[in-house]
């Protein structure tokens, strides 16, 4: 039984403008109404133009889709999955593993390795998803990189990202969706000597540190404290720059995610 059928969903690719208007309610109902990231008529746009644009099905009704579209860099056509949102009542399903592996199997047949996309370093679901269920690997940290956004998530806060890139048929990819990984642990890689650089203490606790693993967390609900309290999201937004970003310009790079909220970052040899 594949991935799609567990998820008790048919991923199909999406054909015409109200394909697209079924989508663009699928993400309506994820990052709110007045949140218009990919119009009707873009996604069309996006079908004639020959880019991926799939929608997953659950007797019938859309549950989730993606749109993804191909980039140029370095002399390489990559495709960058632009946004997949999954219905809230259809979540813990495995429908975004399903999106994701449909994603995977279009570029494969088009001779693409790399898929990249961004995402909001404070989520932990999605951290969690993208290095503990997919394997990708984070490529860089951008400030601010789409400005500041009028939906649930970004309540009108800058919109820090990491980058990453994910290789389908890749050994990172391969080990994880086999299983053969073990979580981090920071708790235990703390107690190793690793450096505790960020911690959740009611607040970021910033603690600056020379080790060669760093530990850097998140709070658990990002998205509460946006909509709640934005002085104390600022300050996490803060914090998590004086860190993680700072640590991946010196060199340090994402070697895991463990689940209870923690990045784990190893300082690779230059």
């Amino acid at each position: 039984m594949d991935t799609a059928d567990q998820a008790g969903v048919e991923i199909r690719a999406l054909h015409g403008y109200r394909d697209t208007g079924m989508a663009a309610d699928v993400f309506g109902q994820v990052w709110g109404r007045d949140a218009t990231h990919v119009p009707t008529e873009l996604g069309v746009a996006f079908i004639e133009s020959g880019n991926y644009v799939g929608g997953a099905f659950a007797e019938g009704t859309m549950v989730g889709a993606t749109i993804g579209f191909l980039g140029w860099h370095d002399g390489t056509i990559h495709l960058h999955s632009h946004i997949t949102g999954v219905v809230p009542e259809a979540r813990g399903h495995h429908v975004g593993m399903a999106l994701k592996l449909d994603q995977a199997v279009w570029a494969a047949r088009r001779d693409i390795d790399r898929i990249s996309w961004s995402f909001d370093p404070f989520v932990r679901r999605n951290a969690n998803f993208n290095f503990n269920a997919l394997g990708a690997r984070a490529a860089t940290y951008r400030e601010n990189l789409y400005g500041p956004l009028e939906d649930r998530f970004s309540a009108r806060q800058e919109t820090d990202r990491i980058l990453v890139d994910w290789y389908p048929s890749g050994p990172e990819a391969t080990a994880v969706r086999s299983g053969s990984l073990p979580l981090p642990n920071a708790e235990a890689l703390i107690a190793e000597g690793a450096a505790a650089v960020l911690r959740d203490d009611n607040g970021p606790v910033v603690t600056p540190a020379q080790a060669d693993v760093l530990c850097v967390q998140i709070p658990d609900d990002i998205v509460a404290l946006r909509n709640t309290a934005p002085h104390i999201a600022g300050a996490w937004r803060d914090a998590l720059r004086a860190t993680l970003e700072t640590a991946m310009n010196r060199g340090y790079v994402i070697s895991g995610f463990d689940p209870a909220g923690w990045y784990i970052l190893e300082r690779r040899p230059t």
